[in-house]
């Protein structure tokens, strides 16, 4: 059978639009610089895919890479010199980093010292991230990160990444209607009510023989509607492996 795309209800819910825009609020201060470089060469979109592919905060994009170059885009750059303290502990978050060349140094302060840099906790070089937490809450730096050699790094503030998110999570939902539409134990619903399935979507992938659901979980949390592909129902009765239905497209 042919690899499978699932749209999935699930009982927790991930970073939504509403959440990142609506609930928080948008903050122009955190768009990027006047005059700040956006342009990348096709090497600094690769190591910036990839760093962000590596973030669980970015996992929700995985399935459109169309989604990621939105983000990709808007991210600038910005060079730092060596000994610069980029992001200080305490001061309020507001931009998030992947790091294109050099190296930083990552600190959290030291209760016994009022003096010095504090204690080393972890250092990032080409292809790392930091500074998310300042994409999703205003609140103070939980560490120090300083540049121990001349170093580049790409930037997204907290409006702009707001902003982006916003633009994609209206167009999935729409798509997301839309698909829902098509689904025949849906069609009987009202638009609002399939609106609201609609934002509890997500979208999973599965690979060629991978096992979606097994007969006798006991965590069946989950309810899947066939997006794209097709799959198999399999009952263990008398006949072993008896195939119950076959899934695919609306």
């Amino acid at each position: 059978l042919s690899p499978v795309c699932l749209g999935s209800l699930r009982r927790a819910a991930s970073i939504n639009a509403e959440y990142m825009g609506e609930k928080v609020g948008f903050s122009k201060a955190n768009e990027r610089p006047a005059g700040a470089i956006t342009d990348k060469t096709p090497e600094s979109v690769k190591l910036i895919i990839s760093a962000l592919a590596d973030n669980g905060l970015f996992s929700q994009f995985d399935q459109d890479p169309a989604q990621i170059s939105k983000i990709v885009e808007e991210m600038w750059k910005l060079e730092v010199k060596a000994g610069k303290t980029l992001i200080k502990q305490g001061d309020p978050g507001d931009n998030f980093y992947v790091v294109e060349s050099g190296n930083f140094m990552i600190f959290v302060s030291d209760p016994k010292k009022s003096e010095g840099d504090g204690i080393l906790v972890a250092s990032c070089g080409q292809g790392n991230t930091f500074g998310e937490l300042a994409l999703l809450y205003n609140s103070p730096r939980a560490a120090t990160v300083k540049a121990t050699e001349d170093s580049i790094v790409w930037a997204i503030g907290r409006g702009t990444f707001r902003r982006v998110l916003m633009q994609i999570s209206c167009g999935q939902l729409a798509e997301y209607k839309g698909f829902l539409a098509s689904v025949p134990i849906f069609k009987s619903l009202t638009s609002k009510e399939r609106s609201k399935i609609a934002e509890a979507l997500d979208t999973v992938e599965y690979k060629l023989g991978d096992v979606i659901i097994k007969q006798d979980d006991t965590d069946g949390d989950t309810f899947y509607i066939v997006k794209s592909g097709r799959a198999v129902v399999m009952k263990k009765e008398k006949v072993p492996n008896c195939v119950a239905a076959r899934l695919r497209l609306p």
